[in-house]
């Protein structure tokens, strides 16, 4: 396979970039902090000092991170878990049928990049059964959306939450973005909250995995190669992050990373 333009590599370290530093948890005094809250359809915006933004939905209500009840290793991970932020995503894929093409989508918190050289891989996983699983691994091929870190980034993570069987699920409330099919390839979302799109395929050569389907348990792991990066809204802002349950945004600087830093 012809490696990935010099363009797209340049790209794909931009939206690396995006996630470097996900979530920092700023030291300003609790007392000096200003929380400022713009009223959305349903959901709720708060920026704090102007840095971090969260959403809290009616439907998601964040839990004190101490509140877990069971001494179980399960809720012991879950509760740690909340304490790290993680990318937040659009993926979309087109599941085919003996009558067309059913468009899928789903939010996800799980992408990642497995490798850059020599060529990009990408990796995420899903809680199995998921329809939109389903159309990655029968058309061998998906969109991964990157979101803006602010309010349209946020509703956009949100209304993909919904579930596949939404009947208006791929068109926008208010216009904020839009949905562009075109048969047998996966959705293309564009328009405000995307920051940028992966196109991606399923990984069909290597050992380990069953053609870039990886199955333990009751999750199936996902491994792709990009194809291309598109920018959408690509900027200098960071990509939406999630935590405790709420959608966030970069925070305060603590320390500059810097090679040392990686040295015994």
């Amino acid at each position: 396979m012809a490696p990935i333009q010099q363009a797209n590599r340049t790209a794909r370290f931009q939206i690396c970039r995006h996630y470097a530093t996900q979530l920092v948890f700023s030291n300003t005094c609790h007392a000096q902090r200003r929380i400022h809250t713009i009223g959305t359809s349903g959901d709720t915006f708060q920026y704090l000092n102007g840095n971090a933004i969260t959403v809290s939905s009616p439907r998601q209500k964040s839990r004190p991170l101490s509140q877990d009840s069971s001494p179980s290793l399960s809720n012991q991970l879950r509760s740690l878990m909340r304490r790290l932020s993680h990318s937040v995503v659009v993926c979309t894929a087109s599941q085919p049928t003996p009558n067309g093409n059913i468009p899928r989508a789903m939010t996800m918190s799980s992408f990642t990049s497995l490798a850059l050289t020599p060529r990009p891989l990408v990796t995420f996983n899903v809680k199995a059964p998921s329809s939109t699983l389903d159309a990655v691994i029968a058309s061998r091929s998906f969109n991964i959306h990157v979101l803006e870190g602010g309010a349209h980034g946020a509703r956009i993570a949100e209304w993909f939450t919904k579930g596949n069987f939404q009947s208006n699920l791929f068109k926008a409330p208010q216009s904020e973005w839009q949905c562009i099919l075109r048969d047998g390839e996966p959705p293309v979302l564009e328009g405000p909250g995307i920051l940028s799109r992966v196109r991606c395929s399923l990984l069909s050569d290597g050992e380990n995995h069953e053609k870039g389907v990886v199955r333990i348990s009751d999750h199936v792991i996902i491994l792709g190669e990009a194809q291309e990066v598109v920018a959408g809204n690509l900027s200098e802002d960071f990509a939406l992050t999630y935590a405790d349950s709420k959608y966030r945004t970069k925070g305060d600087v603590i320390r500059k990373h810097t090679e040392a830093d990686n040295k015994e």
